[in-house]
């Protein structure tokens, strides 16, 4: 908390958007490895608060990606669709 304060006062938003998905990541790693498991009450306001901030950040991120990036390269996709044959 301490950090962010400072970073936040000196106007150092990447550093605090690099804690914030630092955290996030570790939250992600909890639950698809088992820490955070459904039904449990282990992790549970620390997963109810990121899923929060994600609520809030994801569609901000989105707008600016849309509104912006259309002159960037994203590069390839990571996980193209799969041609099965099949129409829509």
């Amino acid at each position: 908390m301490r950090r962010c304060l400072k970073h936040y006062n000196d106007g150092c938003t990447l550093a605090i958007l690099q804690e914030l998905f630092e955290r996030l990541y570790v939250l992600r790693m909890q639950v698809f490895h088992g820490a955070a498991t459904s039904g449990s009450r282990l992790n549970r306001a620390t997963l109810e608060r990121g899923a929060r901030v994600l609520a809030a950040l994801v569609p901000e991120m989105l707008s600016i990606m849309i509104a912006n990036g259309h002159s960037e390269d994203w590069g390839e996709v990571c996980f193209p669709p799969i041609e099965d044959g099949r129409d829509g």
